[in-house]
């Protein structure tokens, strides 16, 4: 296999990455094509905040299908672009541990008005710009993404670890921190303002992802 198909082979696998779509479908990208993928039962998505009484965290609950993304390779070779995926959490499944805290969560959240927070990729880069050629564990990456939460949507810049677990099998880590106000969301207060939750809410990602069997 040749240098340059062996950085495609790769690149176009760690693609899919946080899962996510790229929001692009007006752009005319070369080389594009579309595969599946699984995310596996032991990856774990959750959000972790603070108030003035405790941190909580609220685990993803929920499983998810196949999913598809398309990528285009630039011809640098070290930035791939996305259209066509999006990774749909719902707001419903997140489980804060209690039933207070998850209907205070999930009224914040504005869930009955918008059930999903969407991650839609749209752009990923070798940190350096540069493609690892003979290791397992591939590094970092930056990812741009749009993230909508409670119908606001805005754009991120993800740092996010990947390391090659097997035959087609990819992890990938990250974390990323939010301002609900940023979403137009006001932080949840509880006992008449006694109990007060701050701005700030983590989004943790450990995916652990299948991949289809390649061509390349």
């Amino acid at each position: 296999m040749s240098t340059k198909l062996h950085f495609f082979r790769r690149l176009f696998n760690l693609g899919l990455l946080l899962l996510l779509a790229a929001g692009m479908s007006s752009l005319r990208l070369p080389a594009s094509e579309t595969r599946s993928f699984q995310i596996m039962e032991q990856s774990e998505l959750y959000l972790k905040g603070n108030s003035n009484v405790t941190p909580f965290t609220c685990q993803c609950t929920q499983s998810f299908p196949p999913l598809q993304y398309t990528m285009a390779l630039s011809a640098q070779g070290a930035v791939a672009s996305f259209r066509n995926t999006s990774l749909q959490l719902q707001t419903k499944k997140l489980d804060c541990g209690n039933r207070g805290m998850n209907r205070d969560m999930h009224q914040t959240l504005k869930a009955d008005e918008h059930p999903n927070i969407s991650i839609r990729l749209q752009e990923v880069q070798f940190e350096g710009g540069k493609v690892p050629e003979h290791s397992q564990d591939l590094g970092s990456l930056w990812a741009k993404a749009r993230i909508a939460v409670a119908g606001v949507e805005k754009t991120a810049k993800l740092k996010v670890s990947a390391r090659e677990t097997g035959k087609g099998a990819y992890r990938f880590k990250s974390e990323f921190t939010i301002n609900m106000t940023d979403f137009g969301i006001e932080p949840p207060t509880a006992l008449m303002g006694l109990i007060k939750v701050d701005n700030k809410v983590t989004i943790h990602l450990d995916l652990a992802v299948r991949l289809e069997d390649s061509v390349f």
